[in-house]
């Protein structure tokens, strides 16, 4: 150890050591400094930061104490804190109308200004609507629709603004709100009437809710004291549409109060009180205000009233009071009022038929005429009837939709339309075309009914299809007389098919140069419907010439080698024309005019009887029958004679039949041949149907024969053209009792 020591001094002794000169001896005195010693360092950095370290300790010390003293001094809080009372909202300044979607905008707009054009009285006509609160009819014309303003009634239900202006009258504005409901898809559920000229019938509340408008409070007004006593009565009367003079169910009608002034003295602030007893579903006001009314004077008051389609039939008593400011009122009375149950219109597609030469012809227009007829015993108010294209090869050439207005029961209305089809269809292709029929109550309608028109072929028969509303209680009113009955879809029969039977029928109503003989094409195509689907025939063994495919190449050619080169021995002919014949003024011979013909040129541009008859004559069968809906007396009707000319006869000269022929000839040869407008119809083609059909079996064996149709037609035809003015006979040659066996000819078996 004490080398150890030794050495360690030794070691200091020879650092070298730090000079410094001595201050009093400058140069001369040297100090040696040496160096502190390690140990010192470190007890000395100890100290510093045990010093540091207690002052640290001593702060939080205090922290600690300051903030339990703040903490006592604070009230014992749970250890949640409870939420803050809500403040009040900001005052609402935006705009006062109801929250509104503005998504749907286009879809809405679209289908608004369809539902219009639908029910709007052709194409550019009138939008109809009526007003239960007034009783009045409106006219209207679309302005605008405001498809940004729609409101969200519920997921499935909106409704939006829609304005109108008046068609008929002075002119005024109508703001009517559509409500569309969504089911499967969007469709206008009602309309309603929201103001007129500005003055709104109901508002909205911040909810959507229809609710009724406010009221401004109005002035007291000051009555003046009677200086005379007024003397007060009313006269009442009531008056609607179809002249029953009782309440329709489903219906309106109107009051008519006159009420009378006789005292020496004014009446003030007269009103009309209604008060109506146990009337379930009918609506009638409340109180209608009269005014003021001198002495000596009247004013007449309209009082509107509805019946929903629920009411009940019975007695609707309504108790009626006059009462004056002056208490000059009059006695109360009761109005009782007849209230029918509701009878629901049966809309009817009697008749389709096509204009020109009734074959629907690619890229040519197609007039197609739908007849709709009214069957049931209520009013059908407001039809109206649109064409639906279903290919993009169809084209629209006149209105989509035709107004039909009211159709009255028993009565009909026509739907024409026109359209055309591209080349791209082929020959004996059904076209995609169908109707929609709408009534005003939108609660009954014919949608999408297929027309089943062919290119290349006539109008088909149709089969009614009736649009029956909700079955109405029975009631004593009156059925209502039907126009006509409709006879234009073949019955249903169970005649064998035979393959020997031919037919040839001809109707020509619109000629080329000659005027149109009324429904005559239509007569031709039901008679060939009639032929081909109830009495037999085979359509292959059957010719249809109708206007221009009748001209007088044709009919030489069908009603002469076509027959004889297909008739034998066994064969049934028929042979059917409808249209006119003419007389030759000089020689008295009769014609058929072809669609080509002109009576001024017999000889080169008609049909001879006698040629007709003569190429009948020769077939091999031993039975023909002809029908002719037609006249030769140059007269009217179905006949035409030379313009300025007038026969010399008084009677066509009878053309020789031939043994095996049986004539059945619409009128003698001085009368005329006339037609039914309502049934659209020649007279003797509609009963020779009619009879067919079964209003000819005199004996119920189900069988129709010839004697059978020719006692029933004679007759029918004869009572039915006196109602018109006019002779006309039905003939029948050879008479039944020459005709031997061909009279029992059965023509139709029902059973």
């Amino acid at each position: 150890m004490r080398s150890a020591v030794l050495a360690a001094a030794a070691c200091l002794s020879l650092a070298p050591p730090s000079l410094a000169q001595d201050p009093e001896r400058p140069g001369t005195r040297q100090v040696y400094r040496m160096r502190p010693a390690v140990h010192f360092f470190g007890e000395q950095s100890w100290r510093e930061f045990r010093e540091r370290h207690d002052r640290e300790v001593e702060r939080e010390k205090a922290l600690i104490q300051q903030y339990n003293e703040q903490a006592l001094r604070r009230p014992v809080r749970p250890f949640y804190n409870p939420p803050e009372p809500p403040s009040r909202p900001p005052v609402y300044s935006g705009p006062r109308h109801p929250p509104e979607i503005r998504e749907f905008k286009d879809e809405f707009s679209a289908l608004v200004r369809d539902y219009v054009s639908k029910h709007s009285q052709g194409g550019e006509g009138a939008f109809v609507i009526d007003d239960s609160a007034t009783g009045r009819r409106y006219q209207l014309k679309l302005t605008d629709v405001h498809a940004d303003r729609i409101r969200r009634l519920s997921p499935d239900e909106v409704s939006g603004d829609v304005d109108f202006e008046t068609a008929d009258g002075p002119k005024g504005a109508v703001d009517l709100d559509f409500f569309l409901a969504k089911s499967e898809a969007w469709a206008v559920e009602k309309v309603l009437i929201h103001s007129i000229n500005g003055k709104p019938r109901y508002s909205y509340d911040p909810a959507n809710r229809v609710v009724a408008v406010p009221r401004p409070a109005a002035a007291a007004r000051v009555i003046p004291k009677p200086t005379a006593p007024a003397h007060l009565s009313a006269e009442v009367a009531f008056t609607e549409p179809s002249g029953s003079n009782a309440l329709q169910a489903g219906a309106s009608g109107r009051l008519e109060v006159k009420v009378s002034n006789a005292g020496p003295g004014p009446a003030y602030a007269v009103r009309l009180s209604l008060d109506p007893h146990d009337a379930a579903g009918v609506e009638i006001p409340a109180e209608v205000e009269v005014g003021d009314l001198p002495a000596g004077q009247s004013i007449s008051k309209e009082v509107a009233l509805s019946a929903s389609e629920d009411a009940a039939a019975g007695k609707l008593r309504i108790r009626l009071a006059i009462n004056e400011a002056n208490g000059f009122d009059t006695e109360p009375a009761v109005v009782e009022l007849p209230l029918r149950s509701y009878q629901p219109p049966k809309l009817e597609v009697a008749e389709i038929s096509v204009g020109g030469s009734g074959i629907v012809m690619a890229g040519e227009p197609t007039q197609v005429t739908v007849r709709v007829r009214n069957a049931g015993k209520g009013a059908a108010r407001g039809v109206a009837a649109a064409l639906e294209l279903g290919s993009k090869d169809l084209f629209m050439s006149g209105d989509a939709s035709v107004g039909l207005g009211d159709i009255e029961p028993g009565r009909s209305k026509n739907a024409p339309f026109e359209f055309f089809a591209n080349k791209r269809f082929k020959s004996g292709e059904t076209l995609p075309v169908s109707l929609t029929l709408l009534e005003a109550t939108r609660k009954r309608g014919l949608a999408s009914y297929p027309l089943k028109l062919v290119l290349g072929r006539s109008a088909p028969s149709v089969t009614v299809l009736a649009m029956k509303g909700s079955p109405a209680p029975k009631d004593s009113s009156p059925e209502p007389q039907a126009e006509a009955e409709s006879v234009d879809t073949p019955p249903a029969a169970r005649t064998p098919l035979d393959a020997e039977a031919y037919a040839v029928v001809v109707g020509i109503e619109k000629y080329r140069d000659v005027p149109a003989a009324d429904f005559a094409a239509r007569d031709a195509g039901i008679v060939y419907a009639y032929l081909t689907q109830a009495m037999g025939f085979d359509p292959k063994n059957v010719v249809l010439l109708q206007n221009e495919r009748a001209t007088l190449t044709d009919m030489a050619t069908y009603l002469g080698p076509w027959l004889k080169d297909r008739a034998t021995a066994k064969s049934k002919v028929f042979v059917y024309f409808a249209g006119h014949g003419t007389l030759d003024p000089k020689s008295g011979l009769s014609y058929l005019i072809p669609y080509d013909g002109d009576p001024a040129y017999t000889d080169t541009k008609a049909f001879p009887l006698q040629r007709f008859y003569d190429a009948l004559a020769q077939l091999p069968t031993g039975d023909v029958t002809v029908a002719l809906d037609s006249c030769f007396s140059g007269s009217g009707g179905r006949s035409v004679i030379a313009k300025g000319t007038r026969p010399l006869v008084t009677s066509a000269a009878a053309a020789k039949l031939g043994d095996n022929v049986v004539l059945l000839a619409a009128a003698g040869g001085d009368q005329i041949s006339t037609d039914d407008p309502d049934a659209r119809h020649g007279l003797l083609t509609y009963f020779l149907l009619r009879g067919l059909r079964g209003e000819a079996d005199a004996d119920g064996n189900g069988r129709v024969t010839t004697s059978e149709l020719f006692a029933y037609v004679k007759p029918a035809v004869e009572r039915e053209a006196r109602k018109r003015h006019v002779e006309q006979s039905p003939v029948l040659s050879p008479p039944v009792e020459k005709l031997g066996a061909r009279a029992e000819r059965v023509w139709l078996r029902r059973r």
